[in-house]
C-alpha cells in the first residue's frame, strides 16, 4: 500500500479528535480502497486512497463527532472543511482491517 498517513495530522489541521483507527480504516475499505496499520506507530495507516477521499471520510467524522471549535478562518482546514463530502463514509466494521486485540488471559 503506497501511501503513509498520519492521523494526528490530519486532525490538528482539522482542529477534531481522531477517529478510532478501526472506524478510520474500516471507512477506507468500505470505499474500496486498500488500508493497513504501519509499524511505527499505531495510529498511522497506509493506503492507496487519494487525499480527496480521506478529507470527505475526515468531513463525515466531523459531521457525526464536532469539534468545539472550528478551525480560524483562511486555514487549510477551514478551507477542507468549506467543501461538503463527496460522498457518505461508510464507517461499518470491516473484520480484515479491525486490529487484532491482545487479551490477558
Amino acid at each position: 500500500v503506497p501511501m503513509s498517513v498520519s492521523v494526528s495530522d490530519l486532525t490538528k489541521i482539522l482542529k477534531c479528535s481522531p477517529p478510532s483507527s478501526d472506524d478510520l480504516r474500516s471507512s477506507l475499505a468500505n470505499a474500496g480502497y486498500r488500508v493497513s496499520s504501519t509499524h511505527d506507530s499505531k495510529s498511522n495507516i497506509k493506503t492507496d486512497a487519494p487525499f480527496p477521499v480521506i478529507w470527505d471520510i475526515m468531513k463525515c467524522y466531523i459531521l457525526d463527532h464536532p469539534p468545539p471549535a472550528s478551525p480560524e478562518e483562511n486555514t487549510p482546514g477551514h478551507r477542507i472543511l468549506l467543501k461538503p463530502p463527496k460522498f457518505v463514509a461508510n464507517f461499518s466494521r470491516v473484520p480484515k482491517v479491525v486490529r487484532r486485540r491482545k487479551f490477558r488471559k
